[in-house]
C-alpha cells in the first residue's frame, strides 16, 4: 500500500489502509467477506437503487431461462430502466409468462421494462458475455 499511508488521497483510500474499490461485500458469519458485485453496477430507476445481479439471480431462477444479463438504458421518466438479455431452453413460455413469474417472486420495480431474448449472447475477447455490446445492440436498433 505504497503511497497511502497516513490519510486519504485522491484514491479513496484512508488512514487505516482501507480503500474504496467500489466492490460490494457481504460479511459471512465466519468474519470472512465474499465479493457480491461493483457499486457502479447498481442501477437507479425512478429513484431507488436495484443490483443488476439480484434481478439476474431472479430471473434465472424462472422456467426456462438458462442465462440472463441484466443492466440499464437510460429513460427519460425513470433516470435508467432495466434491460435483461435472455438465453432460454425449451422449457421457456415466452416473455409474458417470464414477467409473470417474476412478479410472483419480487417487487415490480425489479423486472426489467425491457427483455431481450436471444439464441445466445455478444461474448468479449475473455469469454464473458458483454454487457455493454448488447446494450450498445440495442441502443442502436439491433434487437
Amino acid at each position: 500500500m505504497n503511497g497511502y499511508l497516513g490519510e486519504a488521497d485522491s484514491d479513496g483510500c484512508s488512514p487505516d489502509v482501507f480503500c474504496a474499490t467500489g466492490d460490494l461485500v457481504l460479511r459471512r458469519s465466519d468474519g470472512n467477506f465474499v465479493i457480491t458485485g461493483r457499486r457502479n453496477d447498481i442501477v437507479i430507476k425512478g429513484g431507488e437503487n436495484i443490483s443488476p445481479a439480484q434481478v439476474q439471480k431472479i430471473m434465472l431462477s424462472c422456467c426456462g431461462v438458462r442465462g440472463a444479463v441484466v443492466g440499464a438504458v437510460k429513460d427519460k421518466a425513470l433516470g435508467e430502466e432495466l434491460i435483461a438479455f435472455i438465453v432460454t431452453d425449451s422449457s421457456f413460455k415466452g416473455i409474458v409468462e417470464l414477467r409473470r413469474e417474476m412478479a410472483q417472486k419480487t417487487e415490480e420495480n425489479k423486472i426489467p421494462g425491457y427483455i431481450i431474448r436471444l439464441d445466445d449472447f455478444i461474448y468479449n475477447t475473455n469469454g464473458k458475455p458483454d454487457k455493454k455490446a448488447m446494450i450498445k445492440a440495442f441502443e442502436e436498433g439491433v434487437y
